[in-house]
C-alpha cells in the first residue's frame, strides 16, 4: 500500500487545512496507486479556487449594496426636502454592463412596477401645508418669504402670464457662475452621455437599444435624485401592438407649476433597409438632458434646503415620436400624444391649475441638434421672451469665450433672430399635443433639417463635439438663471 508524502501532506494542509487533509488521506490509503492522490489533489484545489471566488463574489455584491444604499440615502434626503416620503428609488440599471447584451429584460422589469397610467401617473401626496401652493396660500404679499418662492407667479391661471412673471424674477449669472456650469464631471458631459446611447444600438421600441436607453435615462435620474415616473401604454400602430415607455423625471413636485418642462424624444425610427441610429434625431438631445440634470441637481437641492420649497423642474423623455410606417397624424408622436392625453384628465399637481398639464409654464422641446451649423429660431410669439433668455446666455457665454463649437449657420450664433412676421417652416413634432391644449412652447430644433435627417449617416461621426458641448451649457445656463439659482 502506498503512503502520502510529507510534501503532499503539506499541499493538502494548504488547501483544506490540517483535519481535513489526514481525514482524506486516510480515506485514500485504502485504496491504491499514485493516480488517486493526484486527482485528490486537483480536486482539492479545484474547490478552494470555487471558494475564493464565492468569497469575492459575496464581498463584491457587499460594495454594490454599499454603494447604493450611499445612492438611495442621497435620493432620501432630496425628496425628504420636499415633503415626500417615497421610498428611495432603486438603481435597476448597470450602465457598464457591455452594451452588446439582449437587454430587454432591464426594460421590462423596470415597467412592471407602473403597469397602469393611473398607477404610473399617482402622484406621492404630501401634507397640503407644505406645498408650495399650500405654503403660498398662508402667506401674505408683503412678507419676505411671498417673493422668494415667487408666489405672485402661482396667481397667474394663464401658463404664458406664469412664464412672463418667472422670467422677471430670473437672474443673471455673472463669469466666474457661467465657468463652473461649463465644467462637466468626468464621463458626465451631454457627449459622453450621447456616445452611450449610441453605443446601444437602433432605439426603435423593443429593440435591445430601446430597452437599455430607458433603463440609462431611470437609473442617470434616480441616481441624482429625482422623482421618476413611466407612462406605460400600448400603441396601436399599422405594424400592430407595441409597448412604450414615456419617462418624466421630476425635481420637486410639490413646487405645484413646473416653470420648465424640458422634453426630447428618447426612441428612433425603423428603417428596413440599414440600421439607424438617430444621432442628432434625438440621442444628442436626450444627453444634453442628462448633462443638465447632472449640473443643476446640487444647485436645486441648495436652493430647496434654503427656501423651503421652489417651482419643480421636470424632464420629459418621450417614446414613439417616429412613425412606424408612414408620418401620419395617427402614426407618429406616440408617447407625447399619450401623456397629454393622460395628463389633461389627471388631477392637478398639489392643488395648482385645473389638471397636469396646468402644471407645465412653458415646455422646451429639443430634437434634431447636434450637428454642425444648426439653424434655431423661434417658432411661437407668446415664448419669443424665452427664447430672447437663451439668446442672451449665449451671448455672455460666447463674451466669456466658454462656447467652442462652430456655432450656427448665421452669423456664427446658434439661436438666431426671425423677422418680425416669425415666418417659419411648419414642423410637426412633440409639441403638437400639448400646444393644441394651450401649452406654450419653446421648439429648439435645427431647420432645415441636418443633412443626415432619416439617413444611415445619422449616427456619432455626423455630429460636431463643440455644438452638442455648447448647446447643452446653453440650456443649462437658461435655466438656472430662470429658476434664480447659484451653481455651485
Amino acid at each position: 500500500m502506498s503512503k502520502w508524502s510529507a510534501e503532499e501532506i503539506g499541499v493538502m494542509d494548504q488547501l483544506c487545512g490540517g483535519d481535513s487533509a489526514r481525514g482524506m488521506a486516510q480515506l485514500v490509503d485504502k485504496s491504491s496507486g499514485r493516480l488517486w492522490r493526484v486527482l485528490i489533489l486537483i480536486g482539492a484545489s479545484i474547490s478552494v479556487v470555487i471558494l475564493l471566488s464565492i468569497s469575492a463574489g459575496s464581498a463584491s455584491d457587499r460594495g454594490s449594496v454599499e454603494r447604493n444604499r450611499s445612492r438611495n440615502v442621497d435620493a432620501l434626503a432630496v425628496k425628504s426636502l420636499s415633503g415626500d416620503e417615497i421610498v428611495p428609488p432603486k438603481p435597476a440599471f448597470d450602465p457598464h454592463s457591455s452594451p452588446n447584451a439582449t437587454a430587454s429584460t432591464q426594460a421590462h422589469n423596470s415597467m412592471r412596477d407602473n403597469q397602469s397610467p393611473s398607477a404610473a401617473f399617482q402622484v406621492q401626496q404630501l401634507p397640503l401645508s407644505e406645498s408650495r401652493p399650500a405654503r403660498c396660500g398662508g402667506l401674505h404679499a408683503s412678507d419676505q418669504s411671498w417673493q422668494r418662492l415667487r408666489c405672485d407667479c402661482l396667481a397667474k391661471p394663464h401658463a404664458v402670464d406664469g412664464i412672463l412673471c418667472h422670467l422677471s424674477h430670473a437672474t443673471q449669472l455673472p463669469p466666474l457662475q457661467l465657468q463652473k456650469l461649463a465644467l462637466d464631471p468626468v464621463g458626465r458631459s451631454a457627449w459622453d452621455h450621447t456616445k452611450t446611447i449610441l453605443s446601444y444600438g437602433t432605439r426603435v421600441p423593443g429593440d435591445a437599444g430601446w430597452s437599455r436607453t430607458l433603463g440609462y435615462i431611470r437609473w442617470n435620474m434616480e441616481e441624482l435624485g429625482w422623482v421618476v415616473t413611466t407612462d406605460d401604454f400600448t400603441a396601436a400602430t399599422p405594424n400592430g401592438h407595441v409597448q412604450m415607455q414615456n419617462v418624466i423625471a421630476t425635481f420637486n413636485p410639490s413646487g405645484g407649476e413646473c416653470i420648465v418642462d424640458l422634453a426630447a424624444h428618447l426612441d428612433s425610427k425603423h428603417f428596413t433597409d440599414f440600421l439607424f441610429l438617430g444621432a442628432s434625431d434625438s440621442a444628442s438631445s436626450v444627453g444634453m438632458m442628462l448633462a443638465a440634470a447632472q449640473h443643476l441637481t446640487p444647485a436645486l437641492k441648495s436652493k430647496l434646503q434654503q427656501d423651503g420649497q421652489l417651482p419643480c423642474l421636470r424632464f420629459l423623455f418621450f417614446d414613439g415620436e417616429e412613425a412606424v410606417d408612414t408620418w401620419t397624424a395617427t402614426d407618429s408622436l406616440y408617447g407625447s400624444r399619450h401623456l397629454a392625453s393622460v395628463w389633461k384628465s389627471q388631477a392637478p399637481q398639489y392643488g395648482f391649475g385645473s389638471n397636469m398639464l396646468s402644471s407645465i409654464r412653458t415646455m422646451v422641446l429639443l430634437d434634431l441638434l447636434g450637428c454642425p451649423l444648426p439653424t434655431l429660431n423661434s417658432r411661437f410669439k407668446d415664448t419669443l421672451p424665452v427664447f430672447e433668455r437663451l439668446q442672451a446666455v449665449e451671448t455672455r457665454l460666447r463674451d466669456a469665450q466658454l462656447l467652442h463649437g462652430g456655432g450656427g449657420a448665421g452669423h456664427g450664433r446658434y439661436f438666431q433672430t426671425n423677422e418680425p412676421e416669425m415666418k417659419v417652416w411648419p414642423v410637426s413634432d412633440d409639441d403638437v399635443p400639448f400646444h393644441k391644449d394651450g401649452v406654450p412652447i419653446v421648439h429648439a430644433i435645427s431647420v432645415p433639417f441636418p443633412a443626415v435627417w432619416h439617413k444611415e449617416g445619422d449616427n456619432l461621426a455626423a455630429l460636431d463635439q463643440g455644438t452638442v458641448q455648447d448647446l447643452a451649457l446653453i440650456l443649462r445656463a437658461a435655466i438656472a438663471e430662470i429658476y434664480s439659482l447659484q451653481v455651485l
